[in-house]
Parts: structure tokens; sequence; C-alpha cells
């Protein structure tokens, strides 16, 4: 490759050492920071992913349902969902999002929607639900939905600056 396209092709490849954490060389960073985010998604665990989104939601579909069995899916889902449904011959059963008329877009689907889902379905192995959505909306607040776009913002910036200040206090 570097013939084709220069020497300077790898420059910026990061291995994972020195300053930064991985599953296989973890100084405390990585699990702390997994507990962390469990915590603030009311979650029992998390696992980040470090091989991409897509991968990681394929890898869990799998892990849910397997050839010919049913998965409950937002109707919103990425193309990656839609990808690995049709690469696992998953069957989607499909969860309608909720239209919001003020903002243009939808919202994922409502918890309630996918709480009712299995009484329908069943057979159905799992539920994957995409949330937060590339618009920033989310499901499953504690709080009503906001419909302004500021407020939706302003949530998921104090979300994540709460998460960085956490992440930069010292381990335990």
């Amino acid at each position: 490759m570097p013939a084709a396209l220069g020497p300077d092709v790898f420059r910026s490849d990061l291995l994972a050492t020195g300053g930064l954490d991985d599953r296989t060389g973890s100084r405390g960073i990585l699990p702390h920071a997994q507990r962390l985010m469990a915590e603030a998604v009311s979650a029992e665990h998390t696992f980040f992913s470090t091989c991409g989104s897509s991968l990681s939601v394929k890898a869990a579909m799998l892990a849910a349902a397997g050839p010919h069995e049913e998965l409950l899916v937002g109707r919103d889902a990425h193309k990656s969902v839609v990808a690995g449904l049709i690469v696992a011959g998953i069957r989607p059963v499909r969860v309608d999002p909720s239209w919001d008329a003020g903002l243009h877009l939808a919202h994922p689907p409502r918890a309630e929607a996918f709480r009712a889902a299995p009484a329908r379905h069943p057979d159905a192995k799992g539920a994957l639900v995409t949330s937060p959505t590339p618009s920033g909306t989310r499901t499953a607040r504690p709080e009503p939905p906001t419909t302004r776009p500021a407020d939706i913002r302003a949530t998921a910036i104090e979300a994540a600056l709460r998460l960085l200040r956490d992440l930069l206090r010292p381990l335990d």
C-alpha cells in the first residue's frame, strides 16, 4: 500500500501502547469507563466496542438470535442492522418509531412499544434498541421527551461531560 499511497500512509495509525488502554493491556481505565457507562444508562454491564459500531451491532444480534429466529427491531434501524439481519438470516419483527411532527424526525420506538411486542411475538429471541439516533433523540427517558432541539443537544452534551469528568478522575 505505501507504494500506491505514499510513504506516510500509516503515519496516523496508533497502536494500543503507551497511554492507550485496551482489553489485553489494561491499566484499569477501560473497565472503569465501562462501569461508569453502565451506571449512567442503568445497565448491569456495558462493553465498549473496539472494532467499530457496525460490527458490534451484528455481534449483538447474533448473540440474541440465530437463523430463522425472530428479533424485535426498530423500524428506523441503521443500515448495519439491516445488513446483519440479512447475513445472519434473522427474521425482523418491526417496532414502529414515533413521529415528531414539530421536528420532522422519527424518535426511536417508545419503551412501551418494545414491552408490548413480545405478547404479539412470543417467539422473538430479544430486542435490538438503537438509541440515541443520529439526530440525538433517544428512547426510555425518565422524564417526558423534549421536542426542542436545543434541549436534546444540551442533554447529550451534559451526559458526555459528566462521563468525561468521571473518566478523568483518578481511579480509586
